[in-house]
């Protein structure tokens, strides 16, 4: 049986750090959480870590160089058409799968999207 793990937030702070006890049919967020979602933001992790070992989550930004030598990127995490994806407003492409990142460059976690939305808006 798969376990699925989850980070929830209520505004920028951290309510669970972590949480891997919720067994659902399909693993679907939005079955799981029914009546969770008005409450707290929640995150699923990716299944994939960061070059540190951390778990990355949805939500997370990610750092990384892109494209041209010495051209760094923060991209959040989402979850869009059953894939995770590194969205970068401003950049051509504006979104790429997350296994291709990682496989491609050196990524690490440097904030989320609760408390360091400026990182990607910025």
């Amino acid at each position: 049986m798969d376990y699925i793990k989850f980070r929830f937030w209520i505004g920028n702070r951290p309510v669970i750090r972590s949480l891997s006890s919720f067994i659902f049919n399909d693993g679907t967020k939005e079955q799981i959480l029914n009546g969770f979602a008005n409450h707290f933001n929640v995150d699923r992790f990716t299944g994939c870590v960061d070059d540190l070992g951390n778990d990355i989550y949805e939500g997370d930004i990610l750092y990384f160089s892109y494209g041209i030598p010495g051209r760094n990127v923060f991209a959040e995490v989402v979850y869009k058409w059953a894939k995770y994806y590194c969205m970068m407003p401003g950049h051509n492409p504006d979104k790429i799968g997350l296994n291709d990142i990682l496989h491609m460059f050196s990524c690490e976690i440097v904030g989320n999207v609760y408390q360091n939305k400026d990182l990607i808006n910025g």
